[in-house]
């Protein structure tokens, strides 16, 4: 709540509270505020945040190898230019909700969505000085999420738990969709500014890369998402001299925060448009630059990060000359060039881009209860937002307790207990795509050391010359063994690795109106084993969908005054069934099982949204053969979102004033 002072337009200042939603609702519309005249102007753009020095103190970040300026000075060719990334909003399927219930000797319980069980308590115990123990967080699952119910369903939850509070009643909070996007942060805005040196022959030899984003009026998840985006600019290309700086600054706008994939989907853009204008000055095609510029896997000294981890199970040359042959990329291409020679008011463009993609895991605890029938209840830190987490741990304690007897048990005899604060005492976020894996592993410990205390009973039954059932072992179990234990995946902070892949996009562009379809798209993800490929196939398909929003479709408008435009489905778009490729091929890449992973498989959730580049990629290709039908040959860099307006204005064709395409 603003306290004293606004910081941008649509802060809450108030909570109101009535016996029904529709009352509440009404009254707020009744609220009158007085403010007092700025002292300063509002401060709206990045520009005038730097103007102003409103820097963040501490949220900077750089990456450098090598000797930049001595090594463009002296390479072949120079390139200058500049790039904007605007913002996204998370568009979850529920919008932030939380209902709290007073209970005896000043307990609460909360009912929340949120990623971060843990640090919801943490908050209402400050708020209300009261301890952890007296806050039981209880939630079942949350109705999408993609880093929007991290730190941003702390306000709305602690707000809802002090309400009650002060009450006694019982007190239930759910945003409209409107004031959800009006008051929930998103995406960084960036302002890009890049030097880039390379040779005749198209080898990337020196990169600078000056990186500004919006973190808005307070810092929030500002500084992951600052280093993030500097680390991720490199992609799978070895650049000898690399250095990459981030920075953030203030503004008068909402708090920017993690949406899934943060600053990884702009890193990957601000590469490809790099590689996209090289292959314009060179007059060669963006496949060529890349082809010679990844990661040489024949020199290991050289394939390390710009962070100075060495690129292990690196996978890209495999990904790369197999999705080359399965999506047919060089027929394709020659058609395509054939097609655009062919027509003027129809161009396509088709592009390969690969995805380079870190991830690292958290702590996660579990517990593991048999009950005497031999059904078992499953209780860990995770939290379910749809990405199958309930899941894989199903799953995993089905395989594991099934060594008792050999024989896997049935999944319909276990069950996902509640995310509960009473249960794992510090339910840790859930997020960075390796959320489902961490907790799989803490439950497939829990269950190990069960089967360890079972074993015994099973070999007097079989001894016996009795059947080893997993509801007699537990019966024969009952009363002379605990049947309760607790696996944590404490060393999960040492589990970091790189995730590979790559997507072929062909996309059609209508000069006139700059609407644009994906005609296909072919991917190969690096998945290693996969803990549930039905699950993962999904969240790949939905974070390239997600990467085809930010990158397309969802714009975001501000007035003059800061306030937000585009806060509701009139206004903001995401992609609907129409943006989704008319032909959709996607595969795991085979045999790669990952040994240092969870049960040797590999992150799903986040990195192929990145892959979404292949489509900004075609598209340029595409307005490139348009422009140059009509004399133009300078490379014309494009903000995102890609509006169908903004390609249509990079083709070059002028439309004449009073059309109704402008209208």
């Amino acid at each position: 709540m603003a306290d004293g002072e606004v910081n941008y337009c649509g802060q809450p200042i108030a909570m109101v509270l009535a016996t029904t939603a529709r009352l509440a609702e009404a009254a707020a519309k009744c609220v009158t505020v007085d403010y007092d005249d700025h002292k300063e102007p509002a401060i709206l753009n990045l520009a005038d945040a730097e103007e102003h020095a409103l820097q963040y103190p501490g949220v900077d970040t750089k990456y450098e190898r090598g000797d930049v300026e001595v090594a463009i000075t002296g390479t072949e060719k120079i390139l200058e230019g500049e790039i904007k990334l605007s913002t996204q909003k998370h568009f979850y399927m529920e919008t932030q909700s939380t209902y709290v219930e007073p209970g005896d000797e000043d307990s609460i319980t909360v009912y929340t969505a949120t990623q971060g069980g843990g640090l919801v308590v943490n908050c209402i115990s400050k708020a209300l000085n009261i301890p952890h123990h007296a806050i039981h967080l209880k939630m079942r699952r949350a109705g999408g999420a993609f880093g929007g119910k991290l730190s941003r369903n702390l306000m709305h939850s602690t707000n809802c738990a002090v309400a009650a509070h002060l009450t006694q009643q019982p007190v239930k909070l759910v945003l409209s969709r409107n004031t959800d996007m009006e008051i929930v942060g998103g995406r960084h805005d960036m302002t890009v500014a890049y030097k880039v040196g390379f040779t005749e022959d198209a080898k990337l030899i020196a990169l600078d890369v000056d990186i500004k984003q919006d973190g808005g009026f307070a810092s929030d998840l500002s500084g992951f998402c600052n280093m993030a985006c500097p680390r991720a600019v490199d992609q799978t290309y070895y650049i000898p001299h690399y250095r990459t700086r981030s920075r953030t600054f203030r503004t008068n706008k909402l708090s920017k925060t993690a949406v899934r994939g943060p600053g990884e989907i702009q890193g990957s853009y601000i590469m490809e448009e790099i590689i996209d204008h090289i292959a314009h000055e060179l007059k060669i095609t963006s496949t060529q630059v890349r082809d010679v510029n990844h990661y040489p896997e024949d020199e290991p000294e050289k394939c390390v990060d710009p962070g100075g981890k060495p690129l292990t199970h690196y996978t890209i040359p495999r990904i790369w000359k197999e999705l080359k042959a399965k999506a047919d990329f060089d027929e394709r291409q020659s058609k395509v060039h054939e097609f655009n020679a062919a027509n003027n008011w129809k161009k396509r463009g088709i592009a390969i881009t690969p995805v380079k993609y870190e991830v690292g895991c958290g702590m996660k605890t579990a517990a593991v209860s048999i009950f005497p029938d031999g059904s078992v209840l499953l209780s860990h830190a995770g939290s379910e937002m749809g990405q199958g987490l309930f899941t894989k741990c199903i799953q995993t304690a089905a395989y594991t307790l099934g060594k008792a007897t050999g024989t896997a048990l049935p999944l319909d005899r276990i069950r996902n207990h509640d995310t509960d604060s009473f249960a794992i005492p510090d339910p840790s976020p859930t997020g960075g795509s390796v959320g489902s894996e961490s907790s799989a592993e803490a439950i497939r410990r829990a269950c190990t050391e069960l089967v360890e205390r079972l074993e015994p009973f099973a070999e007097k039954l079989r001894a016996d010359g009795k059947p080893a059932d997993f509801n007699d072992i537990v019966a024969a179990a009952n009363g002379k063994i605990n049947l309760q234990a607790t696996g944590a995946f404490e060393d999960g902070g040492s589990l970091s690795y790189h995730n590979w892949g790559a997507a072929v996009s062909e996309v059609e562009v209508d000069v006139l109106t700059g609407e644009t379809s994906i005609l296909r798209s072919d991917m190969i993800y690096d998945c290693g084993k996969s803990l549930n490929p039905a699950i993962d196939f999904g969240q790949a398909e939905g974070a390239f969908m997600m990467g085809v929003g930010f990158l397309l479709r969802e714009e975001i408008i501000h007035a003059d005054d800061g306030r937000l435009v585009s806060n509701g489905t009139w206004e903001y778009k995401i992609p609907s069934r129409m943006d989704v490729p008319l032909e959709w091929n996607i595969e795991f890449l085979k045999d790669s099982p990952f040994p240092k992973g969870i049960l040797t498989s590999k992150a799903s959730g986040e990195p192929p949204l990145v892959l979404s580049t292949s489509i900004t990629s075609a598209i340029r290709q595409a307005t490139g053969s348009a422009r140059k039908d009509v004399g133009l040959s300078d490379f014309p860099p494009m903000m995102t979102p890609c509006t169908p307006q903004r390609i249509q204005e990079s083709t070059g064709h002028r439309l004449v004033e009073g059309s109704p395409l402008l209208a």
